[in-house]
C-alpha cells in the first residue's frame, strides 16, 4: 500500500504514541494512493492563504496521445543516454528500477537492489547531465524510513554511495528526489517535513521547512537552480531560490483542491521555458502552470486512443513529449501501471 507508513503516522497524532519530526499540521489522513474514482476533473483552484495567488487559465491545446507501454507502480521517471528510468514500488510485488530502451519503449534492464540490499519501495529516482550516477529513492515498507542509492548505470549496477539521514534525522516516507544543474540532491523528505539539499554523495548542504506547515510530496529543479515543492498538505505549489544555504520564497500558489481526505501526491517536471507539469494523482490529471502559476491547460488521457488517468504519479519530458507513469492505471488491476505518451508538447 502506497505510503501506508505515512498513514499509521498521522493516525498517531491520535494516540499516546507520535511519530517524530511530523509537520504540525495535517488536514488529510492517508490509506495509501490509490485511485479515489473522482468524477470528472475539474481545475478550480483555491487560495489557501500564505504567499500565494490563483492561477489565471490561458489554455493551450491538448496533446494527443502517441504510445504507451508497461511499468507496474511507477512513481518516478527520468531520461539520460538513450534510456528512461522508472522507479517502481508498491510495498509487496513491486519493487524494482526499470530501465527500458527510449528509441523502442522495450526494457533493456531491471534492477532489483543495490549490490546485496534489495529495494522496498523506489519512490523516486534521478539522474546527474553526465548520466554517470544513477540516484534510486527507497522507502522501506516497515518503518518508512528513506534511503538514497547512488548506482552507476549497467546491466548489474554498481553502488557508489548511499545515505539515509539529513543530520542525523532519518528520512521519512520521502516521496521525492531531483538534482540541480551541479549535480547537488534535492529530498522531499514528506514526513519530515522538509526539502533538504545534499552534495553528489550525501554531504549536507542546506534544508527549508517553509511555514512549519508543509508535506513536500514531490521537487523539481530548473536551470537556474529554483526548486519548486509539491506540499501535499497545503495543496501549494512552491518556487524557492536557493543561494548557498539559504533558502528563499519567490512566489507560490495553489493546486486544485482534490475533495480527498487523503494528503495529495504529486509529480512534477520542468520545461525550458520553467513551465511547471503537476501530476496529480487524486484528480487523476496531469495540469500545466507558467513558473507564475497561470494555468496553461489540463489533460487526463481522454484522448482518442489513450487510457484515461486514474493515478499520474509521475513525468517526463522527452523527446518533444510528455510521459506520464499512471501509477494504477485504468486496466481494472491495481498497480497496474503504465506510461502513457502525449505529444507533441504544446505549451
Amino acid at each position: 500500500m502506497k505510503y501506508a507508513f505515512l498513514s499509521l503516522c498521522l493516525l498517531a497524532a491520535f494516540l499516546p504514541i507520535a511519530c517524530s519530526n511530523v509537520p504540525p499540521t495535517y488536514n488529510n489522513t492517508d490509506n495509501g494512493r490509490f485511485h479515489n474514482g473522482a468524477s470528472t476533473p475539474t481545475s478550480t483552484p483555491t487560495n489557501l492563504g500564505g504567499f500565494t495567488s490563483t492561477p489565471t487559465a490561458t489554455f493551450q491545446p491538448t496533446p494527443a496521445f502517441v504510445n504507451t507501454f508497461t511499468a507496474n507502480a511507477p512513481n518516478g521517471i527520468v531520461y539520460a543516454n538513450s534510456l528512461i528510468y522508472v522507479a517502481q514500488g508498491d510495498g509487496a510485488s513491486v519493487s524494482q528500477v526499470q530501465v527500458f530502451n527510449s528509441s523502442t519503449n522495450a526494457s533493456t534492464w531491471t534492477w532489483t537492489g543495490s549490490g546485496g540490499t534489495p529495494f522496498q519501495y523506489p519512490n523516486g529516482i534521478a539522474v546527474n547531465s553526465a548520466g554517470s550516477t544513477v540516484y534510486v529513492l527507497d522507502v522501506n515498507n516497515t518503518s518508512g524510513n528513506g534511503t538514497v542509492y547512488a548506482l552507476a548505470p549497467a546491466a548489474t549496477p554498481t553502488p557508489i554511495t548511499a545515505w539515509t539521514s539529513y543530520n542525523g534525522t532519518t528520512m521519512s516516507d520521502p516521496g521525492g528526489i531531483a538534482l540541480d544543474s551541479t549535480g547537488n540532491v534535492y529530498i522531499a523528505d514528506t514526513l519530515n517535513g522538509m526539502v533538504e539539499e545534499f552534495g553528489p554523495t550525501g554531504n549536507t548542504i542546506a534544508s527549508w521547512t517553509g511555514d512549519g506547515t508543509i508535506t513536500p510530496v514531490a521537487v523539481a529543479v530548473d536551470s537556474a537552480n529554483n526548486v519548486y515543492v509539491a506540499d501535499g498538505n497545503n495543496e501549494k505549489l512552491w518556487v524557492i531560490k536557493v543561494s548557498g544555504s539559504t533558502f528563499t520564497v519567490t512566489t507560490s500558489w495553489a493546486l486544485p483542491y482534490s475533495y480527498s481526505t487523503y494528503i495529495s501526491f504529486y509529480g512534477l517536471a520542468l520545461d525550458s521555458s520553467a513551465n511547471v507539469y503537476v501530476a496529480d494523482y487524486y484528480k487523476s490529471q496531469v495540469e500545466v502552470y507558467t513558473s507564475a502559476g497561470s494555468l496553461l491547460g489540463e489533460f487526463s488521457g481522454n484522448e482518442t486512443g489513450a487510457t484515461p488517468l486514474a493515478g499520474p504519479d509521475a513525468l517526463l519530458l522527452y523527446n518533444g513529449n510528455i510521459y506520464v507513469a499512471d501509477y494504477d492505471s485504468n486496466t481494472g488491476s491495481t498497480f497496474a501501471g503504465i506510461i502513457e505518451i502525449f505529444g507533441p508538447n504544446s505549451y
